[in-house]
């Protein structure tokens, strides 16, 4: 890489790798300056519409505040996006056939790829079991606000979870969110609440949560879930 950037600087690399530095507990080194990081995140509700070919509403959100005309069709549209969510082969799928339920066999790929990826996380065969157990029990636990200890009905301890589920934040499979006490800038987490724990993706979340039909049956997104999916899919967005 280095010979690349020194000595072909006109050739454009590209390196991608199952996040490795999660394997060298600390020792990872790379060379300041040269490496650039991009974090692919889902895709976002205004990338969802120019996916979609919906180039008169994002017209119309680029120009706030928005046309009454317009108001219903943007709701039911994220409404659509909020179902979903955002993994880049769930919604190309759901453009070419407009058909939820063929988007199962894909959540479900999903979450196998997730769980069977974990093997190269876990420091020992214990680990990789909590790490597992962390995985799965996200699901009902997104939104929350949660404590390490019994994380997900467990016995896990609270160091031993702890481990497995900043290993996920690590690899952006979640986020684990504390809440800011103070008033004054700079706004600094408090590490010693309870964070709330924010998934990669909501249409995940839907999906394994089993609320898919809630959401479908409703004009009020904030009431599904208690409230838990409008909030997650804002930290989402």
């Amino acid at each position: 890489m280095r010979y690349f950037y020194e000595k072909v600087p006109q050739l454009h690399v590209i390196a991608a790798g199952s996040l490795l530095e999660t394997l060298f507990d600390g020792e990872w080194k790379v060379p300041v300056g040269r490496v650039q990081y991009f974090i692919l995140r889902p895709i976002s509700f205004l990338e969802f519409l120019e996916a979609s070919g919906e180039k008169a509403v994002l017209k119309q959100i680029n120009n706030l505040p928005l046309k009454d005309f317009a108001h219903e069709k943007v709701l039911e549209l994220f409404k659509t996006y909020t179902l979903i969510g955002g993994m880049p082969e769930v919604v190309h799928h759901y453009i070419q056939n407009r058909n939820i339920q063929a988007l199962a066999s894909i959540y479900e790929s999903l979450i196998v790829s997730f769980v069977n990826d974990v093997e190269k996380y876990g420091r020992n065969n214990n680990m990789v079991q909590v790490i597992r157990h962390a995985i799965i029990s996200a699901f009902p636990e997104a939104g929350n606000r949660i404590k390490f200890a019994g994380f997900g009905h467990s016995n896990y301890g609270s160091r031993e979870m702890g481990e497995a589920l900043r290993m996920l934040e690590r690899i952006h499979y979640m986020q684990l969110v504390y809440p800011v006490t103070l008033t004054q800038l700079p706004l600094m987490p408090d590490k010693k609440k309870s964070p709330r724990l924010q998934l990669l993706d909501t249409g995940l979340l839907n999906y394994f949560g089993g609320i898919q039909k809630e959401i479908m049956g409703t004009d009020r997104l904030e009431s599904v879930y208690q409230g838990r999916v409008i909030e997650h899919i804002v930290g989402q967005e």
